[in-house]
């Protein structure tokens, strides 16, 4: 979306969660990508993330050994943005990222529809028993899914999606539940099953 800035703090959030899994040479890829693309176009990292990043690359570094970590980051300094995000994408598997509503996990589509409601990634990370952190990344995957480069596209973009499936599948208007879904007319939680199709 050309939002270089964000790509970059998104990249590090991915990089991040690895981390946390214990993908040590995954997350050494993505910080050299993220960083490379700062060095490049001269972006700072913000101040408050700072503290977590140096604490995420000394685990990575400690898991790899020197010359590992330093073959993982020189890898993901090459990358091409495009490249590095898709990369980030991939997760576990060799799979591509997909694009759509149908490609949005039930974790995605949950902060999705939470963020359409307004929340901020730490109310929505109390909610759903997650980091900040995670809620930006699930988040960045839905962005990169959709095509959107906002909170406001998303929530114009489930509005529409919900109003589409009113009209389509049922005469009954939808209502919204406690945790903010669209309800279909047999009373399920139509986004958050992922019944608002790609």
């Amino acid at each position: 979306m050309g939002l270089r800035a964000r790509t970059a703090d998104s990249l590090e959030a991915v990089a991040g969660l690895a981390v946390e899994q214990r993908r040590h040479e995954h997350a050494a890829r993505l910080f050299g990508a993220a960083q490379a693309l700062r060095d490049r176009l001269g972006l700072p990292r913000p101040p408050a993330v700072t503290r977590q990043h140096e604490a995420d690359l000394a685990e990575a570094r400690a898991a790899l050994g020197s010359a590992g970590f330093s073959a993982a980051w020189q890898e993901g300094a090459g990358l091409e943005v495009d490249q590095a995000v898709t990369y980030a994408g991939r997760g576990r598997g060799p799979r591509g990222q997909g694009v759509g509503w149908a490609a949005l996990t039930r974790a995605e589509r949950q902060v999705a529809l939470l963020a359409s409601d307004g929340l901020t990634n730490r109310e929505i990370g109390a909610k759903l028993f997650v980091s900040p952190r995670t809620v930006q990344a699930h988040l960045s995957n839905v962005f990169a899914k959709l095509g959107l480069s906002s909170r406001r596209d998303l929530a114009r973009e489930f509005d529409s999606r919900a109003r589409s499936l009113r009209s389509h599948e049922s005469p009954v208007p939808a209502q919204r539940d406690d945790a903010g879904g669209a309800e279909d007319p047999e009373g399920g939680v139509a986004f958050l099953t992922g019944r608002l199709g790609g």
